[in-house]
């Protein structure tokens, strides 16, 4: 059994692997060192992407595919992902000398080793428990779901839509009447606030700031969402409190993104929550211990 390799190796032998892929790209290993007949192979093998998953390599008959090169992008900074054609020559060495490496060690008898072993059933477990997420998550969530998603999303934003209104608060239907007809003859609100209205908000001109949909008395609220900013209610509303005058004088809401835009976070909350379930009745159908009692701890 080889001994555990220290971390210091680990990065040194990392290293190693990245600068041989960045020095020692699969053109340069052919049999020609003619740099024009190079030129010609990388041309044929970039024109040859188009046309399905061609063969890029082959290292001691093992074939190196434009899909292997495309997999092993995916540790990159986003920076390098959209470009693997131009550092092609760098990511197919990298793998040419992984390859390299894990025929080595195969030879050397590595492929039996515990500890490689154990790590091959870790790297399978997570493999499978993936898969497995996946499969639910791709026969559960389907578009009709995530639509459903969005129209709660957009009715989430709509909930924490603000306006920001003054009111004139009266005793009677009439007292209303003659404030709607005052301002209607060009008065100003903030000012026949001051003058008329009964609440305690008539020193500040009847401005009663900001507020959400379900922070007000319903018949208040639905008269001021229904109103457009600067303009107030033609009709007194009538309330337990009295007779109001309502002017919106502002409109604050977040503008909801596409469902274009938000179908990935949406299948990503979805899934989440769709597995939490599916755990919860695994662990209810597994028998599980935690910190099972020894002999030892009996004693």
């Amino acid at each position: 059994m080889i001994r555990p390799m220290t971390r210091g190796a680990r990065l040194l032998i990392s290293g190693l692997v990245v600068a041989l892929a960045g020095l020692s790209p699969v053109w340069a290993q052919t049999d020609s060192p003619d740099p024009e007949n190079q030129t010609e192979r990388i041309g044929a093998a970039l024109d040859a992407l188009s046309k399905g998953d061609p063969v890029l390599a082959r290292v001691d008959g093992y074939e190196i595919r434009w899909a292997d090169v495309q997999a092993s992008a995916g540790d990159l900074p986003e920076a390098y992902k959209g470009r693997i054609e131009a550092i092609l020559p760098a990511l197919l060495g990298r793998l040419i000398d992984r390859r390299l490496l894990v025929t080595a060690g195969r030879e050397a008898g590595l492929a039996d080793d515990p500890g490689v072993r154990r790590k091959v059933t870790e790297f399978e477990d997570r493999a499978i428990s993936e898969a497995f997420a996946e499969q639910k998550i791709d026969a559960a969530i389907d578009t009709k779901t995530l639509r459903a998603r969005y129209e709660a999303y957009r009715q989430r934003l709509a909930d924490r839509t603000e306006v920001r209104a003054r009111h004139i608060l009266l005793n009677s239907r009439e007292e209303a009447l003659d404030a709607i007809a005052a301002l209607d003859a060009g008065a100003d609100f903030t000012i026949l606030a001051q003058h008329r209205s009964q609440a305690p908000s008539a020193e500040q001109g009847g401005d009663v700031g900001y507020f959400t949909r379900d922070s007000m008395a319903p018949e208040f609220a639905e008269m001021a969402f229904r109103l457009k900013v600067g303009t107030y209610s033609p009709a007194p509303l009538e309330t337990k409190f009295g007779w109001y005058v309502i002017k919106v004088e502002d409109r604050r809401e977040e503008t909801p993104r596409s469902f274009f835009k938000m179908r990935d976070d949406l299948r990503q909350e979805a899934g989440r929550e769709l597995l939490e379930r599916a755990l919860a009745d695994l662990r209810r159908r597994a028998d599980i211990e935690l910190f099972p009692e020894t002999s030892d701890a009996r004693q």
